[in-house]
């Protein structure tokens, strides 16, 4: 099931990057492409798989298109970058995001 949360999703865009620490007005939430099977143009994962990002990392990312090896170039294995979106989840203003189990 895919929810969608405004509420989630600007929790997790008020959070520092991951990749930099930035923690301000351009941070964005970034879906996740490879954790629930949703990829391609037009899909995204389910809100519960976002994590913070700075808008120019995200653009970055989205320019590279490999999210696993963007990531583990910038020193973050993908497993973590996982847990991190499962930690944000359980933390979630949103009842129902928190309550996803996977």
């Amino acid at each position: 099931m895919k929810i969608r949360s405004p509420k989630h999703r600007k929790f997790v865009a008020s959070q520092p990057c991951i990749i930099t620490g930035y923690q301000g007005e351009r941070g964005v939430p970034h879906h996740l492409m490879r954790v629930d099977g949703t990829k391609g143009v037009g899909t995204k994962s389910c809100d519960r798989w976002c994590i913070p990002l700075e808008f120019s990392i995200h653009e970055a990312l989205h320019k590279n298109g490999d999210e696993i090896a963007f990531f583990t170039n910038h020193g973050m294995p993908y497993e973590r970058v996982m847990l991190k979106a499962r930690c944000l989840a359980q933390q979630s203003p949103d009842k129902r995001i928190r309550e996803i189990n996977n």
